[in-house]
């Protein structure tokens, strides 16, 4: 699993913060997530070519008019719409809901190229 965005030091653009998960121990090991939200990854995984999965905290997951995955209040699976993305936020939508998520409370997940989530085998590595 790789990290690779938090939030700058020097006040200026917010990044998301993206995790690329080689396999489902991945999710397991990611603090962030209880296994409900572990295994609703998993199941979103991978998202459309135009689609996020991404977690948000429960206070602000709570407030979001999007549909969360089944199994979890926290995971969302949504359309990207990068043209209204600004240094703070994302922009997403599921059919005609659409809503800004900031980037300083979403975690956004992407499977590693060529690997398969098993839950059923947490430790394995697979490649499509």
């Amino acid at each position: 699993m790789t990290d690779s965005g938090s939030a700058p030091l020097d006040g200026g653009a917010t990044t998301v913060e993206r995790i690329r998960v080689e396999r489902y121990a991945d999710l397991l090991a990611d603090p962030g997530l209880d296994r409900r939200d572990a295994d609703a990854l998993a199941a979103a995984l991978p998202a459309g070519p135009r689609e996020v999965a991404f977690r948000l905290p429960l206070v602000v997951a709570e407030e979001a008019i999007l549909e969360s995955v089944a199994g979890s209040d926290r995971v969302f699976v949504a359309e990207a719409v990068p043209e209204r993305e600004t240094e703070q936020a994302h922009y997403v939508r599921q059919d005609r809901r659409g809503c800004w998520v900031p980037k300083a409370t979403a975690t956004v997940y992407e499977l590693a190229y060529g690997a398969v989530l098993d839950p059923d085998r947490p430790e394995a590595s697979e490649s499509a």
